[in-house]
């Protein structure tokens, strides 16, 4: 996206993580919740917030490095000083919702907690 609007090939984009980039300007930014995806039986299905340091406690799930949000949340540990080691990575989104509802494990989605709750009830 970013390379088309440079290129002349589209006059607006819409993006996330966008690095400074000489010649263009990002007119509006927002912030979007880093969301997790668990079984309605997990031990953290119910809570409002999870701390990063919580989610160790679990096997994760994470979307692997040909996907946006895996940097988004390994940037995320790295900025609280966490240490992780995915127990699985996967390209698959479907793998990534399905995985826990028949395990421990607990992926990591950009979105907010409506999405996430709707996530977890598929």
């Amino acid at each position: 996206m970013l390379q088309a609007v440079l290129d002349g090939k589209a006059d607006l984009g819409f993006a996330y993580n966008l690095p400074p980039t000489p010649n263009i300007e990002v007119m509006s930014r927002m912030n979007a919740q880093l969301g997790t995806v668990v079984s309605t039986a997990h031990p953290i299905a119910h809570m409002n917030m999870v701390p990063l340091s919580e989610c160790l406690t679990y096997p994760l799930i994470f979307a692997d490095k040909s996907m946006s949000i895996r940097q988004i949340v390994a940037e995320a540990f790295d900025a609280s000083g966490q240490d992780v080691n995915p127990a699985f990575e996967t390209n698959s989104i479907e793998a990534m919702k399905s995985i826990p509802q028949a395990a421990a494990g607990s992926p990591f989605s950009a979105g907010s907690t409506s999405s996430r709750n709707a996530a977890r009830a598929s």
